[in-house]
């Protein structure tokens, strides 16, 4: 079922379903992210962010703030290996 964009929803996209790979990112195991080799994550981190920004436009805000706080993982043992 895919609801249209009313005036009422400001513009916004609501009721569209999460795709798997979204739902993966959401599902996350921040210990599997320390895993990743220290060239795989720049790549990580564009997908979570891409993530993010979809969970934050279809206004589940509880999502894109866990893609946030894993992508803040992230960056941060980027910083750490470089």
């Amino acid at each position: 079922m895919h609801i249209q964009k009313t005036e009422s929803s400001g513009g916004r996209r609501r009721g569209k379903r999460q795709s798997a790979k979204e739902k993966e990112l959401v599902g996350f195991d921040i210990v599997a992210d320390h895993e990743l080799d220290l060239d795989e994550v720049p790549t990580r981190i564009k997908e979570i962010e891409a993530a993010m920004k979809e969970a934050a436009e279809d206004l589940r805000f509880e999502d894109a703030a866990k893609l946030r706080d894993r992508l803040r993982s992230l960056e941060a043992r980027r910083l750490e290996m470089v």
